[in-house]
C-alpha cells in the first residue's frame, strides 16, 4: 500500500506542473526549418545513421545493464553498431563543410567509445 501511496505521490507531482502552465515550457519543441536531425533538411543518410546511432545506445544500454544479454541484443548490436564509426568518418569528410550536419554527426562519437568499450570486455 505504501508503493501505491508513493507511486500516486510521484505522478502527482511529476504531472501537476506540466497541467498548471496555460503555456508550455519549450513553446515550440519543433520547428521544420531548424536542423535538427530528423528534419528533412537533413540528408537521408546523416538521418539514417543518427537512427543507427539511437538504435545503438539503445541496445548498448540493454547490454550494460546486470540482464541476461540475449542473442537478439547481440545481433542487433553488431547490426547497428558495428559499422558506426567507419560510417560516421565517411559522412563527416563528405559533410566538412557544413557545420549544422557536422555538429548532428558528432552524437555518433560517443556511442561508437561506448561501442568501441563494450566489445573490448565482450570478446
Amino acid at each position: 500500500m505504501a508503493m501505491v501511496r508513493l507511486l500516486l505521490f510521484f505522478v502527482i507531482f511529476i504531472c501537476m506542473p506540466s497541467y498548471s502552465h496555460d503555456e508550455s515550457w519549450h513553446p515550440k519543441t519543433y520547428d521544420s526549418n531548424i536542423y535538427y536531425y530528423l528534419s528533412k533538411r537533413i540528408p537521408d543518410s546523416v538521418r539514417q545513421i543518427s537512427y543507427d546511432t539511437d538504435y545503438c545506445n539503445v541496445y548498448l544500454s540493454f547490454a550494460l545493464t546486470k540482464n541476461e544479454i540475449t542473442n537478439d541484443i547481440k545481433d542487433n548490436i553488431k547490426k547497428y553498431c558495428a559499422t558506426l564509426s567507419a560510417r560516421n568518418g565517411e559522412l563527416k569528410k563528405k559533410y566538412a563543410s557544413n557545420s549544422e550536419v557536422c555538429s548532428i554527426l558528432t552524437m555518433t562519437d560517443d556511442v561508437v567509445l561506448l561501442y568501441h568499450d563494450y566489445d573490448k570486455v565482450n570478446k
